[in-house]
Parts: C-alpha cells; sequence; structure tokens
C-alpha cells in the first residue's frame, strides 16, 4: 500500500530530537511492507536520505527563506519580541 503522510516536523537528522514519534510510526509502517511517502516543511539542516519504503519531499512554501517559518517550531521564534 501507498501511504502519504503529511507532518509539520521531522528528526532533521538521526538523533535528532525534533518528532521522535513521528519517525517511528512512518519506520514502522515502511517496515510492514507499506511505501510511506513524507511531505515536511523543508529546513536548512534536513539531512536525511531516503530509506527502503520510505521517500522524503521536504517543501518551501513561501517566496523568501525568512517566510518559511512553518514547522520544526520556528514560528514559535517571532514570539520572542524584545
Amino acid at each position: 500500500m501507498k501511504i502519504l503522510m503529511v507532518t509539520s516536523s521531522y528528526p532533521l537528522f538521526e538523533g535528532d530530537g525534533t518528532a521522535p514519534f513521528i519517525e517511528a510510526i512512518a519506520r514502522g509502517v515502511a517496515a510492514r511492507g507499506h511505501e510511506v511517502d513524507l511531505i515536511l516543511p523543508a529546513h536548512p539542516r534536513f539531512k536525511r536520505p531516503d530509506e527502503i519504503g520510505l521517500r522524503f519531499f521536504p517543501f518551501t512554501y513561501a517566496p523568501a527563506s525568512g517566510l518559511n517559518v512553518w514547522g520544526y517550531a520556528q514560528s514559535l521564534n517571532a514570539d520572542h519580541v524584545q
């Protein structure tokens, strides 16, 4: 079965503590023989190669990199007005 997962966060690299439960779900579904495609926000630190049964599709959704703040809790940075 082909499965599409849409998420606002995913571990940026192996061992990253960002949303490890999403990675566990995706890998668990792939381990059951399904093909999993993950759509997630693009991030400059995202360094994950595709795995067997698991493909990543990071996307940029705003025309300027400074506006791409959805996902990885980046939108919370704007809450720290000084």
